[in-house]
C-alpha cells in the first residue's frame, strides 16, 4: 500500500499549489533563509486548513527550521506536538519511516538540550527486545580479554 503522505497520481491544483509552497519553504530552509522559510510555512499552514496529512507536513518543516536554526527546545515542542496530535497518522505500518524520522529529530534535540536519558529512551523500536539477565550474552572465559595485552576492556581477544 503506499503511504498517504506520497502524491502517487494527480492532484488538484489546490493541493498542488500547497506543495509547491511546501517546497518552496524547504528549499528556503536548506539556503539558510528562516526569516523566507517561516513565512512560507505560515502560508503553507493557512492552505493546509483542517487537512491532518498536510498540517503534518508543515509541522515537520517547521521542526527542520528549527533545528537548522539551533531552536532545539521549539523543535522538541514540535515533535512532540506532532507524536500526540497525529498518533493515529504516524502509527498507520506505510508511515512507519516517517515516524522513526520524526523520533530520530527528537533524539537530537534531546540530546542538543542535554538531556541524553530520554533521547536514548526514543530511539528504541518497540518492538526491539531489552536486553534482561536471561537474555544478555556472556563471553566464554575462553573469549575474554587477556590481562596486560593494553587493549581496551571491550576488546576481546582469544587466550
Amino acid at each position: 500500500m503506499t503511504s498517504p503522505l506520497v502524491v502517487p497520481r494527480q492532484v488538484a491544483e489546490p493541493i498542488n499549489y500547497f506543495l509547491g509552497v511546501l517546497d518552496e519553504a524547504n528549499a528556503l530552509v536548506e539556503e539558510g533563509r528562516s526569516q523566507e522559510a517561516e513565512s512560507c510555512f505560515d502560508h503553507a499552514q493557512h492552505l493546509a486548513g483542517a487537512d491532518q496529512e498536510n498540517q503534518l507536513l508543515v509541522d515537520l518543516g517547521r521542526m527542520c527550521l528549527w533545528i537548522e536554526q539551533q531552536r532545539h527546545a521549539e523543535a522538541l515542542a514540535c515533535a512532540n506536538h506532532c507524536l500526540k496530535k497525529y498518533d493515529d497518522l504516524l502509527s498507520a505500518s506505510e508511515n512507519g519511516c516517517l515516524k522513526q524520522d520524526l523520533l530520530v529529530q527528537r533524539a537530537l534535540s534531546l540530546m542538543e538540550l542535554n538531556r541524553r536519558r530520554p533521547a536514548f529512551d526514543v530511539t528504541r523500536f518497540p518492538d526491539t527486545p531489552k536486553a534482561t539477565p536471561e537474555t544478555e550474552l556472556s563471553v566464554p572465559a575462553s573469549d575474554q580479554v587477556r590481562q596486560g595485552t593494553g587493549l581496551p576492556g571491550n576488546i576481546c581477544v582469544p587466550t
